[in-house]
């Protein structure tokens, strides 16, 4: 660990982005499909999108920031690491956003349902 100084505020998503936005992108853009698109535990269009890399990551906030309207303020990006950690962890550096209670179901979504084969 090393300490970083956050230095301006800054906004984050609240949901991922899914598979549904990213086909957007993908069928506005000609851009490539995501590693695992075929893949039908992961490709659910509410689902969150996997298998793309940082470059995807970039071209797609390029697209959305392309639609926002001129003037506006707002700006799409990839968060930094620090920024990444200060939304998970807090100044406090818990081991989770709520806390340092362990991980359960009533806390939050992880593993795989064994009832579909897909992402809980």
């Amino acid at each position: 660990m090393h300490l970083v100084t956050i230095t301006r505020g800054y906004w984050m998503g609240e949901h991922p982005v899914t598979n549904g936005q990213y086909r957007q992108f993908v069928e506005a853009t000609g851009h490539r499909s995501p590693r695992y698109w075929g893949d039908r535990r992961f490709s659910d269009p509410t689902q969150p999108v996997v298998g793309v890399s940082w470059g995807d990551a970039q071209a797609f906030c390029a697209w959305v920031n392309a639609q926002v309207p001129a003037g506006s303020s707002v700006r799409f990006r990839i968060p930094t690491e620090a920024e990444w950690e200060y939304a998970a962890r807090g100044r406090d550096g818990r081991r989770y956003p709520w806390g340092n209670e362990p991980l359960e179901a009533t806390r939050a979504t992880y593993g795989q349902n064994l009832n579909t084969g897909s992402p809980s």
